[in-house]
């Protein structure tokens, strides 16, 4: 006879998706930094060209 192994309990699997979604929000939060880290180190002129503008606040508009 070959071994099976136990299915995972609904609880293992439930843990799984959790961690799962966690990491996807973290991994989105670190990339939308990235992004604004990107934006800030660009001259005005090259947000012009993007069709952005940047606010007193620090952040990023387009032109309307």
């Amino acid at each position: 006879m070959l071994y099976q192994p136990a299915s995972p309990s609904s609880l293992g699997k439930l843990a799984r998706r959790v961690l799962g979604v966690l990491g996807a929000i973290l991994a989105s939060l670190s990339i939308s930094r990235a992004d604004q880290v990107y934006l800030d180190g660009m001259r005005d002129g090259e947000l012009e060209d993007l069709n952005l503008r940047r606010t007193a606040s620090g952040v990023y508009r387009p032109f309307e």
